[in-house]
This record gives C-alpha cells, structure tokens and sequence, in this order.
C-alpha cells in the first residue's frame, strides 16, 4: 500500500464497521496486514488469508459480510475464489470487491463476471477503500434498508412536495421506520412542508460519524407527529462532500427500513453521489419544455454515472395542465415510460404546503393523495432488470423536435 494508504483516516470521516466481518484474501502478507489494520481501525472484523483455500475455509467459518479478493492469488485462482464464494450459502450474497496491481482490462473484467461487486487498483488508498467497503455492504439487499433518492428535473418542479409526501405514504402504509433526509440545495424546504424545526445537534452529525452507534443516530433527527422521522442537513453547515455524504448514506440504511433523500435539483457531485446509492431515482418534471429537456438531461447524467433505466422512476407532477405537453409525447422524449403521474391540484397543494401538514395527512382520500400512496407501493417493489424502451419516434410536433433536439 502507499503512504497514503498507511496513513489513518480522520476520526469521523467513516461510519464505524460496528464489528462486521471483512475477508481479505492476498497472496501478499504486508499488503494484507496493512489492509486489516485499515478496516480493524474502522471498527471492522478482518480476516487475512494468503491463498484462496485458506480463503474458503475461512468463509465457511466465519461467514463473512464482506471480501477483498486479491487477482494476483496463486493456486485456486481469484475468479476460481470469486465463483466459490457467490456458490457457498454463507458469501452468496457478500459483497466482493476485487483488488490488483495491474491495468489488465481484461484481469478486470474476469473479476467481475466471476461475480465481483467492484475493483479496485492497488495501492489503493484508505479512504477510497473504505469509501467502496461502505457503498457496497449498503447495497447489500439482505443488509441494508430501502434508499429513495426524489430529484428534480429543474427548480420548482415541486420535488420536495413529492418527497415529503412519498416519504409519510410510506409510513402510513406500514413499510417500517421511514427516515426523510434533506441536502437539498440552495434552500431546503422540508421543515416547511414538515412543520418542525430542524434539530441543531444535525449541524454535527458528519463530523462526529465514525464515533456514533446506530443507537445514536436518532438524537441527529427530528420527529414528526406521523411517526416519520427527519434529517434536515440542508442549512445546517457547508454542502457536504460526496464521500462524507455517501458514508452517511450508507450509514443510515443500516439502520432504517426506508430511507427518502429529497436531493434537489443539481447534477453536482454530491447528488452523483447519492444518485450511485440509491435504489430508485424519482426524477420529478412537469409538462413544460424546459422541465421535460432538463428531465432528459438528467437521464443522460444518469447513464453516465452506471444508473441504469431500471432503477429511474420518471414521476410526472401537475399533470394534466392547461397548454401542457401530452403524456405520450413526454415519454417518447425520454424514451421511458411514466412511473406516475401526479394531478395538478394547485389549491390543495397550497393548503397543504403553507399549514405544513403533507396531503396525506390533511386530505388523505384525495385523488392526490391517493396517487402519491400508489407511487410509494409502486417504487418499493423489487423490480427486475430490463433494458430501457426504445424512444418512440413522436416528432411530428414542433415541441417535440425540439426537445429531441436538445
């Protein structure tokens, strides 16, 4: 490892391992110790193994909840390891993250098709490994909750309105604890359409991570009379970096059911961040041009990041509205069908949003509401896989060519 790599990193950066194992397989004892001094540091469990039956046998004991599997192994190769682990009942679900010295693309993609979750070339550093360790135990089914990330296709799109909504269905609905987190930039407006005051101690809450038990978390949110609990970091100090708030993301799945992010409306890298976390995306829009061109922007954005069409939920809200864009043409610009749609109830909206009670408290038998209850048991459903619809070829009006256009 570099000297980067030996170098600590600073208190609080990191969630703590709170005593999950770590298998570590390398034929390389100082790279293997220097690795298990890392995540014993981070409040992990490690286990060095120098071969890859070593590996197994290790495995079949300890059952871990995670392995770091060096590509270089002699003997039983690493993809040969890879593949016993995804076989054996207690790794099959574990996530792996691959490890090498060479750029190999090739190597690489063995790693993967083996059954590696990620790869990462050596030396690698602490915190990026630790950072890879954190996202992928998060994106273990079997060890984290449930993390909804509502984004907007443009400011003013109402997205916020949908996450609070969404997130309060969901409690109703009995999905279990439902957790609503706001980074929302430039100015939140959770604890408006909430009624409740941010709790200070939040201010704290990303320095002091690595030092915090999941039992600690609860004095960072502020409790809403539904039951719902919320995290409102947005005003709370400096935007956070995107590995400090992926750490807290992954954090927080471990200990809630269902977690609801209202991320705003900026592709920056904070919201690339969370964005990569997330099981599904709700990208809200309204039938305008600028929303639906943003929207498909987005989609763009998306791709690039590895976020593929199975995990965005296009959400289409104020729908229908005078002089607005037909649903079928929107979604022929997207080139994804509409995961719901959202009536433009402006006065019932208003009320809601300026006494601070959400619709489903308020008007719970609206056909709003009842719209947003239908989103909620639609985007918590285990989805398959699929490759995006193709885009259906609507340019016969001007609006449309335009957007396609851009």
């Amino acid at each position: 490892m570099s000297a980067e790599a030996r170098r600590p990193a600073p208190v609080g950066e990191w969630p703590v391992g709170r005593g999950r194992r770590v298998l570590v397989a390398t034929p390389e004892c100082t790279a293997g110790a220097a690795l298990a001094g890392v995540l014993r540091g981070h409040g992990y469990r490690a286990t060095v193994a120098a071969t890859g039956a070593e590996a197994l046998r290790a495995a079949r004991l300890e059952a871990p909840d995670a392995a770091v599997v060096d590509l270089e192994l002699a003997g039983m190769s690493a993809t040969e390891l890879i593949r016993a682990l995804r076989a054996g009942e207690e790794t099959a679900a574990a996530p792996i993250i691959a490890l090498s010295t060479s750029a190999d693309a090739a190597q690489r993609l063995a790693g993967l098709r083996a059954g590696a979750n990620d790869y990462l070339m050596a030396p690698v550093s602490d915190q990026e490994l630790l950072a890879r360790l954190a996202t992928a135990l998060a994106l273990c089914p079997q060890k984290a909750g449930l993390l909804l990330l509502v984004l907007g296709s443009k400011g003013g799109v109402g997205a916020s309105v949908v996450a609070a909504n969404l997130a309060l269905a969901l409690q109703h609905a009995g999905r279990g604890q439902v957790l609503l987190v706001d980074v929302a930039r430039p100015q939140g407006a959770l604890d408006v359409l909430l009624n409740v005051r941010p709790s200070g101690a939040a201010a704290q809450l990303l320095g002091r991570l690595g030092e915090l038990e999941p039992g600690d978390l609860g004095g960072f949110f502020t409790p809403h009379a539904s039951g719902l609990q919320a995290l409102l970091l947005e005003g709370a100090g400096p935007a956070p970096q995107p590995e400090a708030l992926r750490s807290l993301l992954a954090t927080l799945r471990q200990v809630q059911d269902l977690v609801v992010v209202d991320g705003g409306s900026l592709l920056d890298e904070p919201a690339a961040a969370l964005a990569e976390l997330a099981d599904r995306v709700l990208l809200v829009l309204t039938p305008e041009i600028p929303a639906v061109r943003n929207a498909k922007r987005c989609l763009q954005w998306l791709g690039e990041l590895g976020v593929g069409p199975g995990r965005v939920v296009p959400v289409l809200n104020r729908y229908p509205q005078p002089g607005g864009l037909p649903r079928g043409d929107i979604e022929g610009v997207l080139g994804l069908p509409l995961g719901g749609c959202l009536a433009n109830e402006v006065r019932l909206v208003a009320y809601s949003v300026n006494r601070g009670v959400p619709l489903a408290a308020s008007h719970p038998q609206s056909g709003l509401a009842r719209q947003v209850a239908a989103l909620a048991g639609s985007v918590t459903q285990v989805a398959g896989g699929g490759e995006a619809p193709a885009p259906r070829l609507l340019l016969r009006l001007p609006f449309v060519r335009r957007l396609s256009q851009a």
